[in-house]
């Protein structure tokens, strides 16, 4: 059985949203050129033909190609499939909709110089294609362009007679052109040189040091996610060039692709180019019973796969691969639906770091603070703190370097009572001790009924140490206090804070789990549950990993880093449900003969006098 036999029964016709259409003033030549293939050939040729017979005329058209890239793909490029039948495998190239706008944004990203530009697509859209003919399109045009390709392999980048690779496809458009539009050249190994204007373009593979040292007007990253080394590459290729594309389908977290493309707090532009968009892949769409897109031949690319990987990742641009995942897919997305909604309020706190105390709450959009809860007083929210209850603020420490590949520090508060969430702090920035005082000043904001604080809890390990010094220096001592995991009823120990092993982190994040499951706790966090999905089960340790923390510098501070939110979510709960027992230390007995214990001993001997006395 196929899947389009189980959703068969219930289909709701859907209308693919339509991309912007290109702008006619910047391809101001292209609106001429005839779109089907038969009458854009016989335009090809006719075109051609008067070029040879008129010189002037063969300057006009050079100059509307260098004018129009449009024009210029859709006249003068052809593409090479394979998989086409025999006389149809090398086809005039003749952009789509979705094709014009990709083109369109490269245009205006290059003009702008404006860093990096990911193209997050599924497979076979024709991107790595478009990508060389906009390189080769300003080495024929500009002068001394200079680019350069990284492929994510040795074998794919210039392998005489293998369409693979970026050299072979250059060639391949170089070789459609007719003659008077080929400059002289030179053509090495990974290397072409337009002698006419200086231009050039080289490709190399994707190793640790690829373009170090170099200096480009465009650099072209092709199939990133799939790149070995894909951080160093990312690191060492950003300074290199004011102007990348970074293109690919998915291959997991585990590669800066999906740093780039996850829509996190990532300043990369990025262009989507869904399946939908292709005209023959988009045809017929319609939402199946669980309000999936899918069409028939998505319904046929489907019963092709062997594995859900494969679909999540080559056609639903979903890094997360599914069978590896612990809260999976299904259970978390439809939460998502039920659960999530927006703040409520959002800002920053200003806290006296003398007290570890608030001073006001200012409502800010872009404020690391989010309050899912309500405030005592509305009408002043500046000077308000929220409805008193019976509070529980969770802490998953970092270091706060402030890098983009390094850990959040996250604070969770949760309502013990309605086991809801009412606030969520986010930062990069605030290191170990700061967060500390940070903290506190929360657990006192957030009182119960009584005016006392919210009880804290947070990760002890690495940089919850310091945190946890630093706590105490406040003389805060509302907080949870580690339990003996040795011991049957683990009691609970004289040191605070949480101790993540693996097998306490299993059991945490089990617990946790189960309770999104059963719809035991109120998560309102849509990025703390769209964490949860990269929360996998990795063989080679048998440990539960956030994906991320792979990779070689994402782990930097630790390899359990970017499960932040999750964490500090399951620690909250770990509290609400009494699997953490919260109880004060038992006051440590004097060592005898000390002085501490010879006062003990006098007050004993006059308590036994007072008794006698009556």
């Amino acid at each position: 059985m196929v899947a389009s036999d189980v959703y068969s029964v219930d289909r709701t016709p859907w209308e693919p949203p339509r991309l912007p259409d290109y702008d006619p003033v910047r391809f101001e030549h292209y609106g001429c050129v005839p779109k089907r293939v038969r009458e854009n050939l016989l335009f090809r040729q006719r075109l051609v033909e008067q070029c040879y017979e008129d010189k002037s005329y063969q300057v006009d058209v050079e100059q509307m190609c260098r004018e129009d890239l449009l024009f210029f793909v859709n006249v003068f490029c052809f593409t090479y499939n394979p998989r086409m039948q025999a006389g149809r495998r090398e086809l005039p190239f003749i952009t789509y909709h979705f094709q014009d706008h990709v083109f369109q944004r490269m245009e205006e990203h290059y003009e702008a110089q404006s860093g990096s530009l990911a193209l997050d697509k599924c497979r076979d859209m024709g991107m790595s294609w478009a990508c060389i003919i906009f390189t080769l399109h300003k080495w024929l045009y500009e002068d001394m362009f200079s680019g350069l390709l990284i492929s994510r392999k040795e074998d794919l980048v210039d392998s005489p007679g293998n369409p693979g690779t970026l050299f072979w496809k250059i060639d391949y458009l170089i070789d459609g052109l007719p003659p008077f539009m080929v400059p002289p050249m030179h053509r090495s190994s990974g290397h072409i040189e337009n002698l006419r204007n200086g231009s050039v373009v080289d490709a190399e593979s994707s190793n640790q040091s690829a373009s170090a040292g170099d200096r480009r007007s465009l650099i072209v990253l092709d199939e990133m996610a799939r790149m070995d080394k894909s951080f160093a590459i990312d690191s060492a290729s950003v300074d290199v060039s004011d102007c990348r594309f970074l293109v690919s389908s998915h291959y997991g977290i585990n590669n800066a692709f999906f740093e780039h493309t996850r829509g996190d707090d990532t300043a990369t532009p990025k262009i989507d180019i869904d399946w939908w968009l292709h005209p023959t892949k988009g045809e017929g769409c319609y939402l199946d019973g669980t309000g999936k897109v899918r069409s028939p031949w998505y319904d046929w690319r489907e019963s092709q796969s062997s594995h859900p990987a494969d679909m999540a990742e080559n056609v639903d641009r979903d890094p997360i691969s599914t069978d590896q995942q612990f809260y999976g897919t299904d259970m978390i997305r439809k939460y998502i639906e039920k659960h999530c909604f927006q703040p409520i309020h959002q800002g920053r706190l200003l806290v006296n770091t003398a007290d570890a105390k608030v001073d006001k709450f200012v409502e800010n959009e872009v404020g690391e603070l989010k309050l899912w809860g309500f405030l005592d007083h509305p009408e002043d929210p500046e000077h308000s703190p929220p409805v008193p209850g019976d509070y529980v603020i969770a802490v998953d420490p970092s270091m706060g370097t402030g890098g983009k590949y390094s850990a959040n520090a996250v604070i969770a508060v949760f309502d013990s009572d309605t086991k809801q969430r009412v606030a969520e702090f986010v930062s990069k920035h605030l290191p170990p001790t700061e967060l500390a005082v940070y903290a506190v000043a929360i657990a006192r904001w957030f009182k119960n009924v009584n005016g006392g604080p919210g009880l804290l809890i947070w990760e002890a390990n690495g940089p919850g140490a310091s945190f946890g010094t630093a706590v105490l220096k406040t003389g805060f001592r509302k907080f949870y206090y580690r339990q003996n995991m040795d011991v049957i009823g683990r009691p609970s120990t004289e040191r605070p804070g949480w101790w993540s092993t693996p097998a306490a982190k299993t059991e945490l994040l089990t617990h946790h789990r189960d309770a999104l499951k059963d719809e035991l706790m109120v998560e309102c966090s849509r990025d703390c549950l769209q964490e949860c999905l990269a929360i996998i089960f990795e063989a080679k340790s048998r440990q539960l990993v956030h994906q991320a923390s792979l990779n070689t510098l994402s782990s930097s501070e630790g390899g359990d880093n970017h499960a932040d939110r999750v964490i500090a979510s399951a620690l909250a709960w770990f509290v609400m449900s009494g699997k953490g027992q919260v109880a004060l230390p038992k006051k440590p007995k004097a060592p005898i003969g000390s002085v501490a214990w010879d006062m003990e001993q006098r007050a004993k001997e006059l308590n036994g006098r007072k008794k006698l006395s009556y």
